[in-house]
């Protein structure tokens, strides 16, 4: 029997590195048009097959745990899912509908659950499972992309005092609110500066923070600001709270995580001509702009394939800008 389905590509507007720490907000976006996984039950060894990374390979799931570190951290992820829902053989394959630059472990760990569990998940008891096995092999994070993988839609994400579950001693779970794109005013342009970021790289460099808390406590509250102010309403473009978040996160880049901004980066922010900043981890990767001025967003996204940048415009119901959906498959 074969069960195939697909998972949202996510990107995050605000709260990148501040929903790390205590008392912090996320907010993401959930992209319809993200990734497709297919699974065929069988038995014997777990077949993993991911052809963005041009990788297949067997895997015998009983006596291959743990994982050894010189396996892709894709596929320690697939196998330890396996793992929790006693799956012992099959064909995983999962992939990429569209380039998006937005990173694809989140989603993979959750398309993973959901093709093996024979039964289905609920979306808590997924996010609960996925968001642990993804802290887990990643060394730390917020579950706040798993989130919105499993959710879905315009996703916020809380956390309060205490420690996540995959953190040491921790048991606390954030908050998780998700709402449809219906109602949304905004349009986005989501862009590639044609650089790539090590997130778990970076997160150990965040252990260095310790020695400047007063920069990741003034990022955590401007951060705070603009995801409530985006969330709160759907047609504010928080120009100000934006500009403020990335000051704070230039003061974490200056003091102590070098090479979150990039050049490429740099020049895509400031053509943009809208609110604009890193989704994200930072470092390269995506940038990601929004204006409730159709003209304003595609005069922006204009600007960046002038300069030589791919780049896609997401409707505010969540799909992709007819004018831009054939660069975005191609």
């Amino acid at each position: 029997m074969i069960r195939r389905g697909t998972v949202p590509a996510k990107l995050m507007l605000a709260g990148e590195y501040s929903i790390l720490l205590p008392n912090s907000a996320a907010l993401l976006l959930a992209l319809e048009d993200g990734f497709e996984w297919e699974f065929e039950e069988g038995s014997g060894d777990l077949r993993v097959e991911l052809p963005d990374i041009n990788f297949a390979e067997a895997y015998n799931c009983r006596s291959l745990y743990p994982a050894g570190a010189g396996t892709p951290a894709g596929v320690r992820l697939v196998l330890e899912v396996a793992r929790h829902l006693g799956i012992d053989g099959g064909r995983f394959r999962f992939g990429r509908r569209f380039p998006l630059p937005s990173s694809g472990s989140a989603a993979l760990v959750v398309a993973a659950a959901r093709a093996m569990a024979p039964g289905g998940l609920d979306d808590d008891t997924l996010f609960r499972l996925a968001a642990t096995i993804h802290g887990e092999i990643q060394g730390g994070g917020s579950g706040a992309d798993v989130a919105a993988c499993v959710f879905g839609g315009i996703v916020r994400v809380t956390r309060g005092v205490g420690m996540l579950p995959w953190e040491d001693g921790g048991d606390s779970w954030p908050l998780v609110e998700s709402r449809p794109w219906t109602g949304n005013r905004r349009w986005y342009l989501c862009g590639d500066s044609g650089e790539r970021s090590d997130t778990g790289e970076m997160l150990k460099q965040l252990g260095t923070a310790a020695m400047a808390p007063d920069c990741l406590e003034s990022h955590k509250a401007r951060s705070n600001t603009l995801v409530s102010g985006l969330w709160e309403t759907d047609s504010a473009n928080c120009a100000e709270a934006a500009k403020g978040a990335n000051e704070s996160l230039r003061e974490l880049n200056r003091r102590v995580l070098p090479g979150i901004f990039t050049k490429s980066m740099d020049e895509m922010l400031q053509s943009a001509g809208v609110p604009c900043r890193p989704s994200g981890a930072g470092g390269g990767d995506c940038v990601i702009g929004w204006s409730t001025d159709f003209t304003r967003a595609e005069r922006g996204l204009r600007r960046w394939k002038e300069l030589g940048y791919r780049g896609w415009l997401i409707n505010p119901d969540g799909s992709f800008c007819e004018k831009t959906r054939r660069g975005v498959r191609e």
